[in-house]
């Protein structure tokens, strides 16, 4: 098939982790055609590997004052803030031009807030990865204020802007059955279908005897100016922590992502946590980790985090927010618990225990690959859209 993939930026490692692994995938079997917007010049890095996936890749530069001035705009407007943040009528010129140029089979739309650019006439289908409506829904109740304004009103917005919008699509996808349980009760949508993130199990691999000796190192990694993740490194740092210091007093925390808030720096050097922030490769960080803690308390859909450590046969503390869509296997691929006393004895228990660490890692890794594997995915994947190209 021939696709025209519209992404709010160009996919990378570090984000857009999705689109970039089911990219991965599709250019094995089709011509992919990719627009994006972006807000800096993206690295040489990520342009080339995109175009090793793609027949073309284009973007529309677009200053971030300019989509911050929309955004503050769209407070008036019915339109949430987020899709009022991605308008760029280079970007719908860019669609209009591919579009006169070449004839497509489909159009892929990655995220609710790229809805805007989806051309009328063509079988299309909306990525919504999670519900956004659902996201807010759950977000600003644990977001501080002033987010927890923003979030309230952005919530208020997707509960008329994502049925409205998903209405328009012949199949609307998401990586979470609980998002798709969701979107069909709260707003009656009959066209949500299911197609899980995937991990490239290639890519996010064992390393033999990279667990290092002596101290036990812990990991938490994600962007760190999410919400989620923010909530979670605090969480994980004023209950959960303590208590594992308490038994393991020579214990390590690494926080691991880019752009860490001012409450994550805040945390740094507290009880040996040590905020890494940015690495060029975050598969170092998981493969000398004694264990991988998700503390996840707010989020939808199935989270990449969780999917590479066990990629990567190591073992994995999360809580039911963390598991949510997977549905490992408590005990048996990973861990999860919910209360900070819990989540801390899974920890330790881990710590002292070499042999179960394997054996979760292993069972972890050969049931990601399974169920979760870029060729797995993908067929599920193709299935939708041959259907949608069909008609």
């Amino acid at each position: 098939m021939r696709i025209l993939f519209i992404t709010p930026e160009l996919p990378n490692r570090l984000h857009r982790i999705r689109a970039l692994t089911l990219l991965r995938g599709l250019a094995r079997r089709h011509e992919i055609d990719l627009v994006s917007l972006a807000h800096q010049p993206p690295p040489p890095a990520t342009v080339a590997e995109l175009q090793l996936l793609c027949r073309r890749v284009d973007w529309v530069l677009q200053p971030r004052w300019r989509s911050l001035v929309s955004a503050t705009r769209g407070l008036l407007s019915a339109a949430p803030l987020e899709a009022c943040y991605e308008r760029s009528p280079g970007l719908a010129r860019l669609v209009t031009r591919r579009l006169a140029e070449r004839s497509y089979d489909l159009v892929y739309v990655k995220r609710l807030r790229m809805a805007q650019y989806a051309p009328i006439g063509l079988p299309r289908v909306l990525d919504l990865t999670d519900s956004m409506a659902r996201f807010y829904d759950l977000g600003w109740r644990r977001a501080p204020w002033p987010a927890k304004a923003l979030f309230l009103e952005e919530w208020l917005k997707h509960r008329a802007y994502e049925p409205r919008q998903a209405a328009r699509f012949a199949r609307c996808l998401v990586a979470s059955p609980v998002d798709a349980a969701y979107l069909r009760r709260a707003f009656g949508l009959d066209n949500v279908v299911v197609v899980p993130n995937a991990v490239d199990t290639e890519y996010f691999c064992p390393r033999s005897a990279a667990e290092p000796a002596g101290a036990e190192t812990f990991v938490l990694s994600g962007l760190m100016d999410k919400l989620v993740n923010v909530d979670a490194a605090q969480y994980a740092c004023s209950t959960i922590w303590p208590r594992v210091r308490q038994r393991l007093p020579t214990a390590r925390l690494r926080l691991v992502g880019p752009k860490p808030s001012r409450a994550v720096r805040a945390l740094d050097g507290r009880d040996e946590v040590r905020v890494v922030g940015f690495v060029p490769d975050v598969r170092d960080e998981i493969a000398s980790a004694t264990a991988v803690l998700v503390p996840l308390r707010v989020g939808t859909g199935t989270k990449n985090k969780v999917l590479q450590a066990l990629a990567m046969a190591r073992p994995v503390v999360t809580t039911s927010v963390g598991n949510e869509g997977l549905d490992a296997v408590h005990g048996e691929h990973l861990l999860v618990a919910d209360e900070a006393e819990d989540f801390a004895d899974g920890v330790v228990a881990l710590s002292q225990a070499p042999a179960r660490r394997r054996a979760l890692g292993e069972a972890g890794r050969a049931w990601v690959t399974e169920r979760y594997g870029v060729d797995s995915v993908t067929a599920r994947l193709e299935r939708v859209l041959e259907q949608v190209a069909a008609g």
